[in-house]
């Protein structure tokens, strides 16, 4: 392909900047609008959040405060903003950083696929709808404002397969260069970023054998150099950051695969949360686990639908391309249907997104790949926008379906959201903390359950928080440590997961010897004021 062919025009360019301010802005507002308004942050986007607060607000700050159970690099990438929370303290406490850094994402993955779609022939107008029909996906839209980790891998979908489908026109070294950056960064935001980097590596064994497949030939050592050779520049980045990832919880956490099975890892709380009868008949059942998938699929996979129309009717369906991508729409929705089936995962809707972004990058190299005449690449170019447009539709529908969506339409519930409660009640543990307990006092609490107090709080300098040096001595013995308080949770559901629980499993009903209720808040957290003095103390009460 002529290298003139991926010269993006300066009106292009510009043309590209408004989409991406646009959407940018856009999601800012719907991110304001339904954290700072309505109350509704995310659990896991207040999580990350919390996560890159530890780090610079905390009694021992250090980078190790970034946790070492789910993927850091979207708390990371927050460290900048969150750093400016003393002069907007709602980047905290209304998790506004972490809208800012999705917003941002959402807007980089419009901006990306038009300047794809230009680069591969399509008229700007037609980039131009094409960004704009995913952009404003529900789906998009509201995991584009919410703080959580989705729109950072989508993003790192888009590229690897824009990058991939320019590899498949010039085999450029460079664009191989750019799908390993990318499956490096995507392990650090989302772990499906290995069954990700697997269809890749399917992708590239039929770049380089395509002709042994249907001749029956051996394959030549100058195969198995080329492939050697390919395997090692996609791969070699991200096979360091699993390397990496898995030292520091070594050398830090004492377990090489504590992201994996400690007691905050996403099988402990699979294992404890409240039971799920829809999940539970699941659990070694592999087709009603395929048929899971594909009803949660199907509104991000209309546009598949229209590839494989094209493609019958061009006679192309069998061709190694498409071996290519369904590969790589198979590849994070299969080791949804692995945990499905060991009854390892929750079964959200947005783990099976990212067939939309897959498409959405893939339609520019197929629209190009068909060669279709003038008037023919009209009508493909609208059957492809009707797609995108059908997909935005029955996905709104299904985000507002409790049975299909209950991350979702929880949230969308906006006030009646039992998000919103747990939301207030942490902030009124905070405010009852800022008011009544003394500034020189420590209070201990587990931030696995307690990540929105410390945001709300105004004075995390005295919070003994997991992160800590010394949280476990403390934990053990807070009398000789000179605990002053300690919130506990009612110990139900994932909070059976908090320290203070498992170190002190009848706290909480039954209170103890060394520790005096100070405050019980609805019967879901209990603040607890450690004696120093036993006998004096019970004296005093």
């Amino acid at each position: 392909m002529d290298k003139e062919f991926w010269i993006v025009s300066p009106s292009s360019r510009i043309m590209g900047t408004v989409l991406f301010v646009l959407i940018f802005l856009l999601e800012c507002g719907i991110g304001y609008y339904m954290s700072a308004v309505t109350g509704v942050i995310p659990v896991d986007a207040n999580s990350r959040v919390a996560s890159a607060y530890y780090v610079l607000f905390s009694r021992y700050p250090h980078l190790g405060a970034v946790g070492f159970i789910w993927n850091p690099l979207p708390s990371l990438l927050q460290l900048p903003i969150i750093s400016f929370k003393n002069l907007f303290p709602a980047l905290a406490t209304f998790a506004l950083s972490g809208v800012l850094s999705t917003a941002f994402f959402a807007g980089l993955i419009a901006l990306l696929l038009f300047r794809n779609s230009v680069r591969f022939g399509i008229s700007r107008s037609g980039s131009f709808m094409l960004s704009i029909l995913f952009a404003v996906n529900p789906f998009v839209l509201l995991y584009g404002s919410n703080g959580m980790s989705e729109m950072i891998f989508a993003s790192c979908i888009v590229t690897v397969v824009i990058s991939w489908t320019r590899y498949l026109q010039n085999e450029s070294t460079n664009q191989l260069i750019a799908i390993a950056l990318c499956l490096a960064f995507a392990f650090l935001a989302r772990y499906e970023a290995i069954p990700l980097a697997a269809a890749i590596a399917v992708c590239i064994l039929l770049v380089i054998y395509q002709n042994n497949y249907f001749s029956k030939r051996r394959p030549t050592l100058q195969q198995f150099a080329k492939a050697e050779s390919t395997f090692m520049v996609v791969f070699t980045p991200l096979a360091f950051v699993i390397g990496f990832w898995i030292l520091i919880n070594y050398i830090i956490m004492g377990d090489p695969l504590y992201f994996f099975h400690s007691q905050y890892s996403n099988q402990s709380q699979t294992g404890i949360s409240d039971e799920n009868s829809v999940l539970a008949a699941l659990v070694g059942d592999p087709f009603g686990v395929i048929v899971f998938v594909l009803v949660r699929m199907l509104p991000f996979s209309i546009p598949v639908i229209v590839i494989v129309f094209w493609r019958i009717v061009r006679g192309t369906l069998w061709s190694r391309d498409m071996l290519m991508l369904f590969a790589l729409l198979i590849s994070t929705p299969a080791l949804q249907m692995l945990l499905l089936y060991q009854g390892s995962s929750f079964g959200f809707l947005r783990f099976f997104f990212y067939p939309l972004p897959i498409c959405a990058a893939w339609i520019p190299y197929e629209m190009y790949r068909q060669s279709f005449t003038p008037r023919l690449k009209t009508v493909a170019l609208s059957s492809f926008l009707i797609a995108l447009f059908l997909s935005a539709v029955l996905t709104g529908y299904w985000v507002q379906n409790s049975n299909l969506a209950p991350e979702e339409s929880d949230y969308l519930k906006l006030q009646q959201s039992l998000v919103v409660e747990n939301t207030r009640l942490s902030k009124e543990v905070a405010y009852y903390l800022d008011e009544h307990v003394p500034d020189h006092n420590l209070v201990l609490m587990d931030t696995f359950n307690a990540f929105e107090i410390v945001l709300n709080t105004s004075h995390p300098n005295r919070l003994v928080i997991t992160s800590d040096y010394d949280f476990d001595e403390i934990l053990v013995d807070p009398v000789e440590n000179n605990l002053d308080y300690l919130l506990v949770p009612k110990p139900e559901g994932l909070a059976l997961l908090n320290a203070v629980n498992i170190k002190y499993p009848d706290l909480f009903n039954r209170g103890a010897e060394w520790c005096v209720l100070e405050q019980n808040f609805h019967d879901k957290w209990k603040l607890y004021r450690v004696l120093k003095n036993n006998a004096a103390e019970a004296n005093h009460e």
